[in-house]
């Protein structure tokens, strides 16, 4: 595999074969079994390995940079100044894509053989003994592979040596293959026809097999995943995906049973049929355990291999030989694959480095990331199955692949129900009991509980502890549903995850994960959303409602300090200082009432920190002049750092400061005119706009209101208008609060709560419904079930609406 330092200096081109086209010039035919929206592009390399890649838009574009030789970064770099755009997020997004097309060879280094247009030997039509060639279909470096015929209606694959490869080599990897075939009779390999040399060059002749990698199936499953909505269909594709995975054991276990290992297990040797069996192939490096006198050396793709060779790589001794522990660990990798989301880690069992020796180090000391992801829910049975075919060691895996197969088999039976914890943790829905809403806050609550999953699932995720991702945030939504029922039992909960969360706030990864793109870098350390601030101040919100002041008041305490542990220069609301101004605002609001809470320390903090972003803030041009801050969005842009300043001016009574109000109005010169409505753009450099809480029209509604209410100025509630009309009329896309439907449900209660036209609170119930009928399953407040859930429960007391973490938890 290529290495980072390998490619710095590095010439790629795109080769002579590769065909690179917008979706749309695909005949229709093909496009019918491809997942794609009409801006992506093709990718074909004709002959090579796999088919058609479809890249984004954006993707195809970059590509097109490499028509002529260059490196990886310069190549960035051209595409990023064709958009006008900063080339550093580009790098970060783009690089994994670059190195996996690299690794495909549809990206070759300049001059290579492989960036040369390769011609096949024989040619269509042209006799091969008695098989008429019908096309070429694969052309590598040592070996071609064609589609053969014998009479009219007899088809085969020839897989022949190439002229001019280490043919001594080559011979014997194909005759070994020729031999093992023999002995296997079609199950579950191709059966075999002939097996020869034509002009010193070993071929085979097999059963022609019409199928799609392994690797493809999954990406299409992956793709069909993060497009799908209706719970329904969620369903449906996981049976689909599981019982792939299944036929893939027992493929392998088949293999076993009959005494032979593949030797080169990876996605791109295993083909699934238009009848969905599968079928393994590529058997040169394979072997059958009683034979010691022919011990092949080991193929495969780096990170698929197993802990004992991958340990032999990283220390430079020879590695071991293929064996069925070590291939049903590969097995489970793919397993594991074919039932992930590409969304977290790729799709992979591990957030893999682009450096080869990382990489072993990384398959045998690392834990595999749990299968529940943040968006989906897994058996876990299946998970527990699969995870024991990824044990480091292998004489803790399943005894055999026959056993694997058989366990996994009996985990394939229907998920197990939500359990009904009756008077353990007792609320009453009311009225909502029996409609959607309900039932799914009674979903929810019930795979709370101590004794289920999640409890155990979360703290081995990545990030654990945060509030976005983690347990601070179950906790958050458990506190927020318990105050709405006014149940002891569900506050007792949410202390029971705020007490976890605390317990686990130093660990390694509580507030970051590769698989999530969220690192120190991206979200630094005090932002409330993303560090042990926001996990001290749930814990601080928990304990104040469950009567407990003395741990509210220390609570609040570690709040201050972790919030000012480390340096921060950022002064965004979701992942900077303004967040924790926000906190501080939200804690004197919502602490004030009670005279057993000491907010000294809160005010000083929220003192420090409104000065210090608006002196930074100060340093800089007006909006849509000055780069310096690009993003616009209540989330990371100047519309968050407004209404963070707004509401810290409110909390406290102080009049605002004038500079509030300049860059109110240099975003209101900024407002578009947008269908019935208005917009913003997502950033200064991008016209573009979006529709969620983060970076849409939904949280500039936030914005304009709490402008409106400050300055007592009907203008900013007429752009709150214009914002919430935007939100209502683009109803299309995800669930989540942070960027979908529960966040665009708030802005519209909002608004109905200072305009009492009951037309908003139907828009926002029809909104939360979206939300609430996606049957988003996953436990994150910001991402998936937890912040649906706590709009779900304000759609019915929408006068005490708020938006978590952000609105007024009074």
């Amino acid at each position: 595999m290529l290495t980072i330092e390998e490619a710095k200096d590095a010439l790629f081109v795109l080769p002579e074969d590769v065909v690179l086209s917008p979706v749309l010039a695909l005949p229709k035919a093909i496009r019918s079994f491809m997942e794609y929206k009409e801006s992506d592009y093709a990718l074909t390399r004709r002959y090579a390995r796999g088919g058609t890649k479809i890249l984004s838009k954006d993707a195809g574009l970059l590509l097109e940079q490499f028509r002529t030789p260059r490196t990886l970064v310069d190549g960035i770099i051209a595409f990023s100044d064709s958009l006008d755009a900063d080339p550093i997020p580009v790098l970060d997004s783009a690089s994994s894509m670059l190195f996996a097309l690299v690794e495909d060879d549809c990206l070759t280094r300049e001059g290579s053989d492989q960036a040369l247009l390769t011609k096949p030997s024989l040619q269509i039509g042209e006799k091969f003994k008695d098989f008429e060639v019908v096309r070429c279909c694969q052309l590598l470096e040592d070996t071609e592979v064609y589609l053969v015929r014998e009479g009219e209606a007899d088809f085969y694959a020839l897989k022949i040596v190439r002229a001019g490869s280490a043919n001594a080599y080559m011979n014997e990897l194909f005759e070994r293959e020729g031999r093992i075939l023999t002995r296997l009779e079609g199950d579950p390999t191709p059966k075999l026809r002939e097996v020869g040399r034509f002009e010193e060059r070993a071929y085979l002749v097999m059963e022609w097999l019409e199928g799609m990698s392994l690797s493809e199936v999954s990406q299409i499953y992956q793709k069909k995943s993060g497009n799908l909505t209706r719970q329904a269909d969620l369903i449906q594709l996981k049976t689909l995906r599981a019982a792939l995975a299944e036929r893939v054991i027992d493929a392998y276990a088949r293999l076993h049973d009959r005494g032979c290992v593949h030797g080169d297990v990876h996605p791109r040797n295993i083909l699934v049929m238009e009848d969905n069996t599968v079928r393994l192939i590529d058997f040169g490096f394979g072997r059958f355990v009683e034979d010691l006198d022919d011990i092949p050396a080991r193929a495969g793709v780096s990170r698929y291999f197993e802990p004992e060779f991958a340990a032999a790589r990283h220390e430079n001794v020879i590695p071991p030989p293929a064996s069925m522990l070590g291939e049903q660990y590969t097995v489970a990798v793919m397993a594991y694959e074919v039932l992930s989301d590409e969304n977290i880690a790729n799709g992979q069992y591990l957030p893999f480095s682009m450096e080869l020796p990382e990489q072993m180090r990384q398959i045998v000391e690392e834990p595999p990331l749990p299968l529940t992801s943040y968006f989906d829910r897994i058996n876990p049975r299946l998970e527990s199955a699969i995870l024991k075919g990824l044990a480091k060691d292998p004489a803790d895996r399943h005894p055999s692949m026959r056993a694997f197969h058989g366990t996994f088999v009996q985990s394939m039976g229907p998920e197990p129900e939500a359990p009904d914890y009756g008077d353990r943790v007792s609320f009453r829905l009311g009225s909502q009991a029996n409609r959607p809403g309900g039932r799914y806050i009674r979903e929810f609550v019930d795979w709370c509980g101590p004794e289920q999953d999640w409890f155990d699932i979360v703290f081995r995720r990545h990030p654990s502890c945060s509030i976005k991702y983690g347990g601070a945030g179950i906790a958050y939504a458990l506190y927020r549903l318990g105050a709405r029922y006014e149940s002891a039992d569900l506050l007792s909960l949410a202390d029971l995850w705020i007490s976890k969360s605390v317990a686990h706030i130093h660990d390694a990864r509580a507030f970051h994960g590769l698989e999530v793109q969220i690192t120190h870098e991206t979200v630094g350390d005090i932002c409330p959303l993303h560090s042990p601030s926001g996990v001290y101040m749930v814990q601080a919100l928990i304990s104040e409602a469950m009567g407990d002041f003395e741990v509210c008041n220390r609570a609040l305490g570690k709040f201050v300090e972790a919030a000012t542990a480390a340096p921060c220069d950022n002064p965004d609301l979701t992942i900077g200082r303004t967040g924790v101004l926000l906190s501080c605002a939200i804690a004197l609001e919502h602490f004030r009432k009670s005279s057993h809470i000491d907010l000294r320390p809160i005010w000083a903090l929220g003192d420090q920190m409104f000065k210090g972003i608006w002196a930074q803030l100060g340093e800089m041009g007006a909006v849509g002049e000055d780069r310096k801050i690009d993003l616009l969005g209540i989330a990371h842009g100047w519309s968050g750092l407004c209404y963070g300043a707004l509401r810290w001016h409110n909390a406290t009574g102080t009049p605002p400061i004038d500079a509030v109000q300049t860059r109110l109005e240099q975003l209101v010169e900024l407002a578009q005119v947008y269908q019935k409505g208005l917009r913003w753009p997502y950033s200064i450099a991008h016209e573009h706009s979006s529709t969620g809480w983060c970076n849409g029209h939904a949280g500039w509604v936030h914005l304009w209101i709490e402008a409106a209410q400050t300055y007592g100025d009907d203008r900013y509630m007429a752009l709150a208008e214009g914002a919430a009309s935007s939100t209502w009329q683009d109803r299309e896309g995800i669930a989540s609060l942070c960027c979908g439907s529960a966040g665009k449900a708030y802005a519209l209660m909002d608004m109905y709560n200072v305009s009492k036209d009951p037309r908003w609170l139907k828009r926002a119930e029809q909104v939360g419904m979206d939300a609430i009928g996606s049957g988003q399953t996953g436990y994150s407040l910001y991402k998936s079930m937890g912040g649906i859930v706590v709009m779900a429960s304000d759609l019915t007391l929408p006068e005490y609406a708020c938006l978590p973490m952000f609105g007024r938890e009074s």
